[in-house]
């Protein structure tokens, strides 16, 4: 996988130009995103990505400043340099400082997946290029010499030398021998019978080295981070397959977790929590074999998405550690492992109370922003991905108030305000804070302050 670096000193065009692209089409990741140079010079140096997408004018340290120092570190980083400025001395700067490409912002969504297919290749093809005499030697040291359509395959188990000749390179990872051999076409399926576990793929590359190479080195990434102890052999070019054709499952996975975890926040919610996340693992060992990367995304996307729903960090850089930490896990037990038990940590630090509520908070703020439209439980619920039922007896639960009498007491407070500081009739007061009418306007006024709203301006006016 490459890796891409984002840096923007606005939060929106951040998080729209991650979220604009399926960045794994690309064979990308994303490993950090930067506010400034500084710390995008920063994370540069820590992750070292292939690709550098960012803004040129920002705080501390701009996008030319930045480029500069990331193109005397690393000159083969590819820098995508986006700008509201189209004057020619900007562009004239960025090719002086080896920017690869210049795109004006707003950013057209087409035009950034074009440029990024672009940047893919060409860095495919200079990969191939310096790797390619490396290659050759190694497979020359080992004395043997690819042919069309060999299939590449990669063990992990005890020592067994029964399949010496074929063995193409070897060594111990994590105290396990790993051998990885090159097996003529139709003798395959024979030799599975025989060995214990591991991964394959294949090449038809009639002889092309760095492909052959690239085929073997996927299948090798793939058996270090499954680890599988069954005796079962994982074809990684199938799983790929199965993966990317499984996008819509893997979306409606996530959106049940988070249903769950929302319908289930009392009593048993641990419970549930632990049985919603091991559904969620099941699903991801439905893709053993799947390159690392993958799963480190799918694993973080559904971080991202429990945190809009639970507010489960208290600011971007505490979740910025977090998917830190995450990548850091190289065994898929391992990975797994961290985030049952941490976000198991982040809801139970963060259990709902009645005094301290995000979810309602939220709800609330919705109400003081929107009193004045034809809002109501299903309206709301809809923008905070809820249930109206469940957010209505949430509602109840944390402040001891229906949602709607809590909406009506925040239309009629605002009534008061307006008969008080202005001479706007009855008509316009009830259709600015939300009633249909100047009727149900009164009705409603006297039902919560036992008087009608022109009782209640002179009764003012007299004090």
């Amino acid at each position: 996988m490459l890796k891409c670096l984002i840096v923007d000193d606005e939060y929106i065009s951040r998080e729209g130009l991650i979220d604009s692209l399926e960045w794994a089409e690309f064979e990308i990741t994303i490993v950090g995103a930067a506010q400034n140079g500084v710390e995008g010079l920063r994370l540069f140096e820590e992750h070292r990505p292939d690709i550098v997408v960012t803004d040129v004018k920002m705080p501390l340290m701009d996008g030319l400043s930045m480029t500069k120092e990331i193109m005397n570190i690393d000159p083969t980083t590819k820098i995508i340099l986006l700008s509201a400025y189209g004057e020619f001395s900007y562009a004239q700067e960025a090719i002086k400082y080896g920017v690869s490409y210049y795109l004006l912002k707003p950013v057209d969504e087409e035009e950034l997946r074009n440029t990024i297919q672009e940047v893919v290749e060409e860095i495919r093809v200079s990969q191939a290029l310096s790797s390619d005499k490396q290659i050759t030697e190694l497979f020359t040291a080992q004395k043997y010499v690819l042919c069309k359509n060999e299939e590449l395959f990669i063990r992990i188990g005890d020592k067994d030398l029964f399949f010496e000749k074929m063995i193409v390179a070897q060594g111990f990872f994590r105290s396990k021998f790993i051998q990885i051999y090159v097996i003529p076409q139709g003798r395959m399926y024979p030799m599975l019978e025989t060995l214990s576990k591991g991964f394959y793929s294949l090449s038809h590359q009639d002889g092309n080295l760095v492909e052959a190479y690239n085929e073997a080195n996927k299948a090798f990434r793939s058996a270090n981070f499954w680890q599988v102890d069954k005796e079962t052999f994982h074809n990684v070019d199938q799983q790929w397959y199965k993966w990317k054709k499984s996008a819509k499952m893997r979306n409606d996975t996530i959106d049940m977790v988070t249903v769950t975890l929302l319908e289930n926040t009392s009593g048993n919610r641990l419970q549930h929590l632990v049985q919603t996340l091991e559904g969620f693992i099941r699903v991801l060992k439905q893709f053993c074999g799947i390159d690392k990367e993958q799963i480190y995304f799918y694993c973080y996307e559904l971080i991202h998405h429990l945190d809009e729903r639970f507010f489960l960090f208290n600011d971007q850089n505490d979740k910025q550690r977090f998917k830190e930490h995450l990548y850091q896990n190289e065994v898929f037990e391992d990975l797994t492992s961290f985030l049952k038990r941490e976000i198991i940590i982040l809801f139970d630090t963060n259990e709902l109370s009645p005094t301290d509520n995000k979810i309602i908070s939220k709800v609330k703020n919705i109400i003081h922003e929107q009193y004045m439209e034809n809002i109501g439980s299903k309206s709301i619920a809809e923008q905070i991905f809820l249930s109206p039922n469940y957010m209505g007896q949430l509602f109840k639960e944390v402040t001891g108030k229906y949602l709607n009498d809590y909406i009506l007491e925040v239309r009629m407070k605002e009534a008061k305000k307006k008969l008080i500081e202005t001479d706007k009739s009855l008509s316009v007061i009830a259709e600015e804070v939300g009633t249909s009418s100047q009727a149900y306007f009164t009705s409603l006024f006297k039902k919560v302050y036992q008087m009608t709203p022109k009782e209640y301006r002179r009764k003012i006016k007299k004090i």
